[in-house]
């Protein structure tokens, strides 16, 4: 938890990420500190408020690069699945380590393999929008923006899209236990979703050994810890959260 003045009043606005209050309207409290104190140093790290800081941020990894060391996060999580889980997190990569793995999963990435996976995504986006054909009112992150990468994802990792609503429910869990200041409450079902998705993960990176694909699990020169790494990046996210590692 952070506490900081507001400009010319010497209130004082809490920023603590992981209330119920922030989560459910962060942008009150943001709005208020972009213009108080736009790049600011907090108990939990760094806060920046304003493009161009973070984009400066992001182009200078030698400076601001990946801190969140092994100890910090294992005083977070324990030494449990999260702990492994936030470690292997692509993000918590600095060069050159992140730049191989970067470069070796982004030649799955390429402006050919993405356009041709066009129709795919478009007959996927077709068929979440006919299930919400007629309904007068819906929870468009529900309906569409969360399930759509979900089972793009599946289809880049070589699953099933059956296997899509098990890997929303782990995101869901996982992510609630990723913020800056974890609640400790979360983190025994987020250990649980954790060693579940990251055992399913190990089960499909074995199954490519033996009988290799051309999708993202495919990549020959990543050792299967890699390969956990880079599905930990793609595998889990929820456009509603934000990830934190």
């Amino acid at each position: 938890m952070a506490t900081i003045g507001t400009t010319g009043s010497t209130n004082t606005i809490v920023f603590d990420p992981a209330s119920p209050a922030y989560q459910a309207d962060p942008y009150q409290t943001l709005r208020i500190i972009r213009e108080a104190e736009p790049l600011h140093r907090s108990n939990i790290g760094w806060l920046v408020t304003r493009y161009a800081h973070a984009e400066a941020i992001l182009h200078d990894w030698r400076t601001w690069g990946v801190v969140s060391t092994r100890e910090r996060r294992q005083a977070l999580y324990g030494a449990g699945p999260m702990f492994e889980y936030a470690t292997r997190r692509m993000s918590n990569y600095n060069p050159p380590d992140h730049t191989r793995l970067r470069s070796l999963t982004a030649k799955v990435f390429t402006a050919r393999r993405v356009e041709a996976l066009r129709p795919r995504i478009q007959a996927i986006a077709d068929n979440l929008l006919r299930q919400v054909d007629g309904v007068r009112e819906f929870d468009v992150i529900e309906a569409l923006a969360h399930p759509l990468p979900c089972q793009v994802i599946c289809e880049m990792i070589g699953v099933p899209l059956t296997s899509s609503p098990q890997l929303s429910d782990w995101t869901d869990t996982v992510q609630s236990g990723l913020a800056p200041v974890p609640r400790p409450e979360q983190l025994p079902a987020a250990n649980r979703a954790a060693r579940e998705f990251m055992s399913f993960i190990r089960t499909v990176v074995a199954e490519r050994r033996r009988q290799p694909g051309n999708d993202l699990l495919a990549g020959g020169k990543l050792t299967e810890e890699e390969l956990v790494s880079t599905a930990n990046l793609r595998g889990l996210h929820h456009p509603s959260h934000a990830a934190y590692g």
